[in-house]
């Protein structure tokens, strides 16, 4: 109990030193006035509330779209297949391309 107690003590003290910090080196008066208008809508040429005329934006009509048909779905062209490497040769695991061999480069 008396740890806790002397750690609040020791952060309330740190409180107050930083308060009195800030009160010893702080702003010493008021800053004066900018000269000039006061209201920054004045310099501006405008009223306070006044309304804006707004030009309404042409519509423009969304194109026409539909369902596609099924026979449309299932009949497109289909995507064209990877080629296959004219230069692998055939292997009983890969009909494709063979496994490397060890040191060989394969290049993708």
């Amino acid at each position: 109990m008396n740890r806790v107690r002397a750690g609040l003590t020791g952060l309330a003290l740190v409180f107050v030193m930083g308060l009195l910090a800030a009160a010893l080196f702080g702003p010493v008066g008021l800053v004066a006035p900018a000269e000039g208008p006061s209201e920054t809508l004045a310099t501006l040429g405008v009223a306070p509330g006044a309304e804006v005329e707004t030009v309404p934006e042409p519509v423009v009509p969304a194109p026409e779209s539909r369902p596609m048909t099924p026979e449309e779905l299932f009949n497109e062209p289909p995507l064209p297949a990877i080629p296959a490497d004219p230069n692998a040769e055939a292997d009983e695991m890969s009909p494709i391309m063979p496994p490397p061999v060890e040191g060989e480069l394969t290049e993708i």
